[in-house]
């Protein structure tokens, strides 16, 4: 890494152990722009995300206008990456710039359309002010540009199972299950299937709901949040005693987990 980077990358690490200047900040950002002014192809490997510390840094600052210049320099060193976009616009809805994070997410998907994250966080957006539509609409765009993805399934279940569209959800939440193959998708199938659960439960089919749960602990036998789903499907179904041992045994996966985080 070239000298200039180097010292930029030095300014920025020291930011994990205390809140760093903005005299800092600022020269850590002449820094970059030498850099970027001298040889763009500086920036052709993971040092151009000191571009997005540098965003962050600037944010913690409320430096708002400096955070998106970093972010959308970073954005014109990444041709047809839309990711600066995905933190562009988080921080104008940190903000309350609703309007400006739209705007921020569609010129993302502008750039990067099969972007699954920043159709859902424009979605989730768009319910958020009662635009339910064009929530929709995002997520069935985000579905017909990458059928072969599970978590637009997912995302469009989330979307539904907020509000209260269950049915809606249960069948989003099994069609993104068939796609979410593989190992590295074993964390996102454990939340689906919890979600689909937590909708069935809503529908009253607490045979459906129990069954789908016990797989789930079949799969991770220490998910504390089953076993309350399950305690409730066993109280539904008439099963007392059994719906109390599983909400027994959430409560010493729970206190568990809490002595873990202790030591």
């Amino acid at each position: 890494m070239p000298k200039r980077l180097e010292q930029a990358k030095k300014i920025l690490q020291a930011g994990g152990e205390r809140t760093l200047k903005v005299s800092e900040l600022n020269q850590a950002l002449r820094l970059l722009e030498t850099g970027k002014q001298d040889d763009p192809r500086l920036f052709s490997d993971e040092s151009v995300y000191l571009w997005e510390e540098l965003a962050f840094a600037y944010y913690e600052h409320h430096n708002l206008q400096k955070a998106e210049y970093c972010l959308r320099e970073m954005a014109a060193l990444m041709p047809g990456s839309s990711e600066p976009f995905v933190n562009l616009g988080a921080f104008f809805i940190s903000e309350g710039m609703v309007n400006h994070a739209i705007m921020a997410y569609k010129e993302g998907l502008g750039i990067n359309p099969n972007d699954e994250y920043l159709y859902f966080n424009l979605a989730s957006l768009y319910a958020s002010i009662g635009a339910y539509r064009k929530a929709d609409a995002m997520m069935n765009n985000a579905i017909l540009n990458n059928p072969d993805r599970g978590l637009n399934y997912m995302f469009k279940g989330d979307l539904a199972l907020e509000r209260n569209q269950y049915e809606a959800a249960v069948q989003s939440y099994r069609h993104a299950l068939e796609l979410l193959d593989g190992e590295h998708w074993i964390d996102m199938r454990k939340s689906c299937t919890m979600q689909m659960a937590v909708a069935l439960m809503h529908l009253g089919r607490y045979e459906e709901c129990a069954a789908v749960v016990r797989d789930l602990i079949a799969v991770d036998p220490d998910y504390g949040d089953a076993y309350v789903v399950l305690a409730r499907c066993c109280r539904e179904m008439g099963n007392n005693d059994l719906a109390k041992w599983y909400a027994r045994k959430a409560e010493q996966l729970y206190r568990l987990q809490k002595s873990r985080i202790k030591n």
